[in-house]
């Protein structure tokens, strides 16, 4: 009678812990569908939130492509002459002296600089 127990009581266990196994499987497969719904789920809020965002963005960018097809065009059209054209003809040479110095202003402030006088 005691073997009969013992393998009457490994039977039992064994279609427990097959039972088990079989819960625990489909456990594992009920999750990975509630996983993969909500993945589907927020993937689907993230495209929809995603063409919202760029819907609310294009107006923003057409304007912006506007001013800067705009400055690009300012920008080819600008000249030199249009930046000094209000100014006077001293603070035009007063400029061009400062920009371009002549030769006799380089040498005096080399001989400032030496201590030369």
């Amino acid at each position: 009678m005691n073997e009969l127990e013992t393998l009457l009581f490994v039977i039992i266990s064994t279609s427990v812990f097959m039972i088990g196994v079989f819960f625990v499987d489909i456990l594992g497969w009920v999750q990975d569908l509630i996983i993969k719904r909500r993945r589907n789920k927020l993937k689907k809020q993230w495209e929809k939130a995603y063409m919202e965002l760029g819907n609310a963005l294009l107006p923003v960018m057409i304007e912006l492509t506007k001013t800067l097809n705009s400055v690009t065009e300012e920008m080819r059209n600008f000249t030199m002459e249009d930046e000094y054209e209000d100014l006077s003809e001293e603070e035009l040479l007063e400029l061009e002296r400062m920009h371009f110095p002549s030769r006799s202003d380089e040498q005096e402030k080399e001989d400032d600089n030496l201590g030369i006088k």
